[in-house]
């Protein structure tokens, strides 16, 4: 639990700081013009998904750790992978990188919310006073919101620098992300080991019931195609990273917590290989 208090959040600073430099202030200007798909996926995002979670967590017939554990997942906005694999699946790139770098800022505000009122609806022993709240809320600005805001102005009026240093971007954030995820795993591999079946299931229940709902919702909406699969990337890719280091820093001394987020993170890439090698096979047919 000690490397997920201490590194984790310096490395999820700098995943978070290369969000922001995906994305310029003229891009949000952009969108901003044409801001329906953007609302859409945000409402999706920040609402739809978290109340999925809280009613699979409410549902399930798992221990409490695990409950928790999916209301961590569901309320955290998406990682920095959904964009190359929107990309992968021919979505909307340029509003993926809005929906990411916009969920994300918002989340120092999100995240304790939906925890607080996720919590007390599973009637969680573990009860989140307003101070820990704030607290909390004040560490993930710092840790997501201000990385963000800072890479954005960087990719804004350094724009030379960030093409130049964009590939060890991408490839340092991705090994953070898989170090944080893969830690978590450890930490917790006894209870992982033990309990291996049981969080599978409610693993692929939260994932395929977020995917369903959430296109079943946009369904009401005239939406480019393009969109939709953005739009769905961005809701089913978590960023699990930071659902576990929000879990290490509310939860530390409990055992357990983690280990959903971090099952859950390997499942999501699992299935787009999947879903992206029957594409390859189907189209090369």
């Amino acid at each position: 639990m000690e490397i997920v208090n201490k590194f984790a959040p310096i490395a999820m600073a700098w995943i978070m700081f290369v969000v922001g430099t995906t994305v310029t202030l003229r891009n949000f200007k952009d969108i901003l013009k044409s801001p329906k798909n953007l609302s859409l996926g945000l409402i999706t995002q920040t609402l739809i998904v978290p109340i999925v979670g809280v009613v699979v967590a409410y549902l399930s017939p798992v221990s409490e750790i695990y409950k928790v554990g999916i209301i961590l997942v569901s309320c955290v906005p998406s990682a920095v992978m959904s964009n190359y694999l929107t990309k992968s699946i021919k979505g909307n790139v340029a509003l993926s990188i809005s929906l990411t770098a916009v969920s994300s800022l918002l989340s120092f505000i999100t995240i304790p919310i939906i925890l607080g009122i996720g919590l007390n609806l599973i009637n969680s022993s573990e009860e989140l006073n307003l101070y820990t709240l704030r607290n909390a809320s004040l560490k993930i600005f710092l840790m997501v919101a201000i990385p963000t805001i800072i890479g954005v102005f960087i990719k804004t009026y350094l724009n030379w620098l960030v093409n130049k240093l964009n590939k060890f971007f991408d490839f340092s954030s991705f090994l953070l992300f898989l170090l944080i995820v893969f830690s978590a795993a450890y930490v917790e591999k006894d209870i992982l080991v033990k309990g291996y079946k049981d969080i599978g299931i409610i693993v692929f229940i939260v994932f395929f019931s977020i995917l369903i709902t959430c296109k079943l919702f946009l369904g009401l909406f005239d939406i480019d195609k393009r969109d939709m699969k953005c739009i769905l990337t961005e809701n089913v890719i978590q960023n699990n990273a930071l659902s576990i280091i929000v879990g290490g820093m509310l939860f530390a001394e409990y055992q357990g917590f983690l280990v959903l987020p971090a099952v859950y993170a390997i499942f999501q890439y699992k299935v787009f290989i999947i879903y992206i090698l029957y594409r390859t096979f189907k189209y090369k047919q």
